[in-house]
């Protein structure tokens, strides 16, 4: 089902032998734009810190009381690096967390970026120099691919002919975690309105212009219907979507960043 990201923020979250904290913010990927990690303020717990959790670790979650239960203990979650969420995630920092969670490299994929599949050819060739001494500047810059869905609220959304509006949020697949569609909110040229847009069309991001950049014209995106975030996306709401958005959406691997 898809929801809102800004719902799952403030979830408390339950490890095997008491509760954690609760969910700040969610890491995804750039290219793929699927979730790798949950941000968890563990507040008073352990004052100061915040700690990333694989979605793979989520054993269930309860939307009407905002809970999430996952398969990890206090002890292996205390043991995890510390993160500093407004960063990106260093490759050697999702090491440590393998060794302390026991899951799999986020880029050892299966269809997404957390399952138990062999890492693609240009991992495994990071890998394995992971230790030599003139890649360790390069290591503490981190992943420049990870990024914060936080942070990119509020940023603008550019048609190939025109400013759209601002990002207000984004809907995420609760089962396999793809953000699937950027809110949009169309302010600028209609008051009030929101706008969904599959972010399959998003063709790069300008961290620089703080812009979304989508390959679609002003008018279609302007022709779709209005979004009402206190109703669910059915499955007939997307098959309007898709045929207003005409075509089928890019492959991932032509994604861009800027």
């Amino acid at each position: 089902m898809l929801r809102r990201v800004d719902d799952l923020l403030g979830f408390t979250l339950h490890a095997t032998d008491g509760d954690i904290g609760r969910v700040h913010d969610l890491y995804f990927d750039d290219q793929r734009w699927t979730v790798r990690y949950l941000v968890v303020d563990t507040r008073h717990w352990l004052p100061g810190r915040r700690v990333l959790l694989s979605p793979t670790s989520i054993h269930g979650i309860d939307w009407r009381h905002r809970e999430m239960v996952v398969t990890l203990s206090r002890e292996q979650i205390r043991e995890s690096p510390s993160v500093d969420s407004d960063k990106p995630v260093a490759h050697q920092n999702a090491i440590l967390f393998r060794e302390c969670y026991s899951a799999p490299y986020y880029w050892a994929i299966g269809g997404f970026l957390w399952g138990p599949t062999a890492p693609p050819e240009g991992q495994r060739t990071a890998l394995a120099s992971v230790a030599t001494p003139q890649r360790e500047n390069r290591r503490r810059d981190g992943d420049p691919h990870l990024r914060s869905t936080r942070l990119l609220r509020g940023y603008g959304v550019r048609a190939v002919d025109g400013n759209l509006g601002h990002v207000e949020g984004f809907l995420i697949d609760d089962v396999s975690w793809p953000l699937r569609y950027v809110v949009v909110n169309t302010r600028h040229w209609a008051r009030g309105k929101r706008v969904l847009v599959p972010s399959d069309w998003i063709a790069w991001v300008s961290w620089i212009e703080l812009a979304i950049h989508v390959d679609l014209r002003f008018k279609i995106v302007a022709n779709a219907p209005e979004y009402d975030p206190s109703h669910p996306v059915t499955d007939q709401d997307e098959a309007r979507l898709g045929a207003i958005y005409g075509r089928a959406p890019r492959s991932r691997h032509d994604t861009r960043t800027a």
